[in-house]
């Protein structure tokens, strides 16, 4: 779920005249896959009049829907993909103004798994191996976290 269009221009505008250090890069993301073209568009377009540096994009399902929402950006492009590979060719992208690629979280969670099973090894302890989600969910506290989203980041229409 994505908050307001408003408030996280509000956001972007507040971190902008809150920072000290001109070095310091403020980018907006927004989740492309969970809301249409037209919204997509209209937050792109209001977190860069709110001053952030660059936009992040994550969801876009490929080059035409990249197209659509860069044309009307100045400021560059960080995308996320999760190693699609309707996104992968580099002139495409930086014709886009793409200029961060991102593949996802893959290196992260498979070095994850490999501490893991490295750890496991060198301490003899047998027994079944635990998927990735499995390792997760032990591990990260992702029970805990949801609990705390729903407590510390309610949105609107959550808080009564």
């Amino acid at each position: 779920m994505l908050i307001e269009r408003e408030e996280a221009a509000s956001k972007i505008y507040a971190a902008r005249f809150a920072r000290s250090d001109d070095a310091l890069s403020i980018i907006a993301r927004t989740s492309v896959a969970v809301t249409t073209l037209e919204d997509s568009i209209s937050r792109t377009t209001a977190y860069e009049k709110a001053g952030a540096d660059a936009i992040c994009l994550v969801g876009v399902k490929d080059f035409h829907h990249l197209e659509a929402l860069t044309a009307h950006l100045s400021v560059p492009i960080m995308l996320i993909n999760y190693g699609n590979p309707a996104l992968s060719d580099v002139g495409k992208l930086s014709a886009a103004n793409v200029r961060i690629v991102v593949n996802g979280h893959a290196p992260y969670l498979s070095a994850i798994k490999a501490t893991y099973e490295a750890l496991r090894e060198q301490s003899g302890t047998e027994g079944s191996e635990l998927s990735l989600p499995d390792l997760l969910s032990k591990y990260t506290l992702s029970d805990n976290y949801r609990e705390w989203a729903k407590t510390y980041l309610k949105s609107v229409d959550d808080s009564n």
